[in-house]
């Protein structure tokens, strides 16, 4: 059972249309999966409750000719995209491109020639909708992105967080009168994007965020004529969501002339820019939100709920940090779809999950536990680099993982230094006794040769309003396990020395018995001066002789 109370709407299911599509998102701008991972998780999509798939491309996308500078070094290939359209039609999963068109285009703002196409030079975020060569940038990139994908029956183009619009230097020479004139310069260059997709690729249904409409009033809405080309998606990732507000927009937009809307919530990628691992809580309380406004679909008669998209944000913009990967939320989208399926996080949803997952959600566990970080760390480096690409790997590696161990190995250092300095006030000494003497013995992990020295300490103590300063220093020592310093080999090197001076011994005592003439066969040395002493005296007896 769930150990978390949580607001229950009643027990129904999205049920605003014929067939409503539970689609998830995949946002490829940062830590984009290797397709062999798709190949695990697209049936287990589909289990969930998933119908379709919102494939966020971004520089991902195998861009060639005069856009092939917009590719990641990591880029999908197009057998790469002709791999993942087949996994995902063996799963009955839809594939809906997402080609980002005004705003969030970074990716492509970034590179030095199409700077000029900025809305302000400063930012590469906005396409400036008033320079003749943005559109036609942006029909050669949908026109590439629809050539691999030439059977889809959705396409996303974006068109949210257009920031600093009309603030180029273009729109600062129109007159215009404020927000209503910005909001036509924005529509007109939707409309623009809409008109060449529903004209190049006819019966496409065209979808966009609607986070830039929602500011523009009904009657120019209206007559913009963009109603009947795109169908808004209503995006909200709050846990608590303001019902009074979102059903302005759904009336607006019906009053606007829409047929369609879609929700969008978020299982991940919405808490925190930073933020780690998944939480449970906030992702369910969004999703168990939204299905109150869909109960409350039926004050719209006039527009139809076709489904909501279950964004997984990776990264809130293309120069910001990575959000919590894939693997990390699969849980938490398993609690989302099961919940829009069910109509509520009850009994058989978490008995669904648990048996797709194979493991029990508990919303209220923490995740903290004692463990062996070396271990930890090289498996986990090990299952991120069979997910993803080498540059995923490193940087969610530096921005979550190598700065906390250098806090960890901080701690260790402080730890060793607190332990001593306790000891130093229970014994009431001066100063600190030598480590080889000490009672307590304080072993220290992750260390490296490089935090190996001489530290410094000096500690303050209040006795009875006069202030007691001991200090001293410490020699930390990073101890080889075969080092001079370890027990191999105090051990071995002690047992080496004792073999070394019994051979010395042994030699000393050889020679020395030599040099005596104990030895059987005697010195060769004193043999040849006894032979040449007998050679001599017989010439001294002939010379005799012979005078």
């Amino acid at each position: 059972m769930v150990a978390v109370k949580l607001p229950k709407p009643e027990e129904k299911l999205l049920n605003g249309t014929a067939n409503p599509q539970r689609i998830v998102h995949l946002d490829l701008k940062g830590a984009a999966p290797k397709v062999k991972y798709m190949e695990q998780i697209f049936p287990l999509f589909s289990s969930l409750g998933a119908t379709g798939i919102l494939v966020e491309y971004e520089d991902m996308f195998p861009y060639d000719g005069n856009l092939g500078i917009l590719r990641s070094t990591f880029a999908y290939s197009v057998d790469d995209i002709a791999e993942i359209k087949r996994l995902a039609k063996i799963s009955n999963l839809e594939i809906i491109p997402l080609v980002q068109t005004f705003g969030h285009l970074e990716f492509v703002l970034k590179h030095e020639k199409y700077v000029g196409l900025r809305e302000v030079e400063e930012f590469p975020n906005t396409l400036n909708p008033r320079i003749p060569q943005s559109l036609e940038l942006l029909k050669e990139m949908l026109q590439q992105v629809m050539k691999l994908h030439p059977e889809a029956k959705h396409f996303h183009i974006g068109s949210d967080q257009v920031l600093d619009l009309g603030m180029s230097k273009d729109s600062k020479h129109v007159p215009h009168s404020g927000d209503k004139d910005l909001g036509k310069l924005f529509l007109s260059h939707v409309d623009a994007v809409a008109k060449f997709m529903t004209k190049t690729w006819p019966g496409i249904k065209l979808l966009m965020w609607d986070e830039m409409l929602r500011e523009i009033s009904t009657d120019v809405l209206q007559e913009s004529g963009l109603p009947k080309l795109v169908t808004p998606v209503v995006s909200n990732f709050m846990p608590e969501l303001d019902n009074t507000a979102i059903g302005s927009w759904i009336s607006k937009y019906q009053a606007a002339g829409c047929k369609d809307v879609w929700f969008a919530s978020a299982f991940k990628g919405a808490t925190a820019v930073d933020q780690m691992w998944t939480q449970f809580g906030p992702h369910l309380r969004n999703h168990l939100s939204w299905l109150n406004i869909v109960t409350a679909m039926h004050k719209y008669p006039q527009i139809s709920l076709q489904g909501i998209m279950l964004t997984g944000w990776q990264r809130y913009d293309h120069f910001s940090v990575l959000c919590e990967l894939l693997p990390v939320g699969m849980p938490s989208l398993g609690v989302c779809l099961q919940t829009l399926k069910h109509g509520s996080f009850n009994e058989k949803a978490q008995a669904e999950v648990r048996h797709i997952l194979g493991c029990e959600i508990k919303l209220d566990k923490e995740l903290w536990t004692k463990v062996k970080w070396d271990t930890v760390i090289q498996k986990l480096r090990s299952e991120l680099e069979a997910i993803y690409y080498p540059d995923t790997v490193e940087e969610w590696m530096e921005e979550n993982v190598n700065y906390e161990m250098n806090q960890l190995r901080m701690m260790a250092r402080m730890s060793l230094f607190l332990a001593l300095s306790e000891e130093i006030f229970q014994n009431k000494c001066s100063g600190p006794r030598p480590p080889e003497t000490s009672d307590t013995s304080l072993n220290i992990s992750n260390l490296t040769v490089e935090d190996s020295g001489v530290y410094t300490w000096r500690i303050i103590q209040d006795k009875d309003m006069m202030f007691v300063c001991y200090e001293g220093s410490i020699h930390l020592l990073l101890r080889d396990p075969y080092g001079v310093h370890s027990p191999f080999y105090r051990t071995y090197g002690s047992l080496l020395g004792c073999v070394l001076l019994g051979l010395l011994a042994a030699v000393i005592c050889f020679k020395l018995r030599s040099r005596k003439g104990d030895l059987p066969y005697g010195h060769p040395s004193r043999e040849r001066q006894q032979r040449g002493d007998e050679d001599l005296s017989d010439v001294m007896e002939e010379a005799e002789e012979s005078v």
